[in-house]
């Protein structure tokens, strides 16, 4: 019991540390542990957020002249059996002023409970295929889902090119994407942090962020 209850506090340690020094490597501010009840920061939505959620390590800064937000985030997941759940979230805020479509992307290998509790938060929401309307690499397809609105099918077509294709395949890895609300924001479930997936967190966060706001100018 007292080796467990040291590991843990080593471990809450260690995420502390790799976190202040992301922090003070990408210029945000580190503020620790929030109340989402309290209106003293912006919450982190998107489709983890809840009722009964709980925030660490939140940062707030501006990086390549984007506002961004991070967290690591857990709660109570109730799919089947309930189990405690955590992710490490990164939020851009989105320069364009297009109305834009709601988008989720995430490997085909991402957990059950991982996709139940996104289609529970977003009824409207089904898988879609891309390349129906525009051309797009295999590969994307073959290893990630789209989740966005049929109606929509054409707009999220437009945003998400085969050069998204590319990058996803080539640089994301078990990373997922959700874009609503004028917001990207960037998932990862990987029980383990490290600095170098902190970095590919917000360096393809970034890309991809600018790519939407380019291509947001296409869509009517």
């Amino acid at each position: 019991m007292i080796l467990s209850k040291l590991s843990s506090l080593t471990k809450v340690a260690s995420t502390k540390r790799i976190i202040q020094n992301f922090a003070d490597e990408f210029g945000l501010v580190y503020f620790g542990s929030v109340s989402q009840h309290s209106d003293e920061h912006q919450i982190v939505r998107g489709m983890t957020v809840s009722h009964s959620h709980k925030d660490s390590h939140y940062c707030i800064g501006t990086y390549e002249n984007y506002d961004i937000s991070f967290v690591e985030r857990s709660d109570v997941v109730n799919i089947k059996t309930k189990r405690q759940h955590t992710w490490h979230i990164l939020q851009f805020d989105l320069r364009t002023q297009k109305e834009l479509p709601h988008i989720f992307i995430g490997l085909h290998s991402h957990s059950e409970s991982f996709y139940q509790q996104l289609l529970t938060k977003y009824s409207q929401l089904r898988p879609l295929s891309l390349g129906a309307v525009y051309q797009q690499v295999p590969t994307f397809n073959a290893h990630y889902r789209v989740f966005g609105q049929p109606a929509k099918h054409i707009d999220i077509e437009t945003l998400l090119t085969s050069t998204v294709g590319t990058v996803f395949v080539q640089n994301f890895g078990a990373l997922a994407a959700e874009i609503v609300d004028g917001s990207l924001y960037i998932y990862s479930e990987k029980a383990q942090l490290t600095p170098s997936l902190l970095e590919a967190m917000i360096k393809n966060g970034t890309w991809l962020a600018g790519h939407i706001d380019a291509a947001a100018e296409a869509l009517n």
